[in-house]
């Protein structure tokens, strides 16, 4: 059983790095992750209370109320990628801050923003997960453009990540 944040992030890039091998493909990025992960234990371990995730918000799964003045959720659909986790990490976030400086911005007005530190740390380690997913869908459809270049943007988190440590939160 997983009892930390970190142990599940670690656990995923392990259990990812062995699916990228038995695939046929490279899998050191992503076994450095796990790496990468396991040295910044310390920054993961902060998330300490687990929230339910949806894992694929967007509008076309949340229900609303047409009669509504006011903006009324009266259900919430598709819930398969659903887990237990740091609300940071969640896809629909992750998709907000791909886009800064645009429509996106209002709602980090309504959510808050992200703090500093070792929530940047932290954003990117969420990034490498989404993109090892992605990894993974490219690889099943052998789609060696999208593979490349999903690689190449892992390889620039790891070297990133690979950098922190001589602050709080690689010790």
């Amino acid at each position: 059983m997983v009892r930390t944040w970190s142990e599940m992030l670690i656990a995923y890039f392990r259990t990812a790095a062995a699916d990228v091998r038995d695939a046929g493909h490279e899998a050191l990025a992503v076994a450095q992750l796990a790496d990468i992960a396991e040295r910044l234990r310390a920054v993961l371990d902060e998330v300490t209370e687990p929230r339910l995730l949806h894992g694929d918000g967007w509008t076309a799964n949340f229900l609303v109320d047409p009669e509504s003045v006011d903006l009324t959720l009266t259900g919430v659909c598709d819930w398969d990628r659903a887990e237990w986790g740091d609300p940071q990490a969640d896809w629909a976030i992750q998709r907000a801050m791909l886009r800064p400086g645009t429509e996106r911005d209002a709602f980090w007005d309504g959510y808050g923003q992200p703090r500093p530190g070792a929530d940047d740390v932290r954003q990117q380690l969420y990034r490498a997960r989404h993109l090892v997913g992605l990894l993974l869908d490219h690889i099943r459809g052998r789609q060696a453009d999208r593979i490349a270049a999903t690689y190449q943007e892992l390889g620039d988190i790891g070297r990133h990540l690979r950098t922190v440590g001589n602050g709080p939160y690689g010790q």
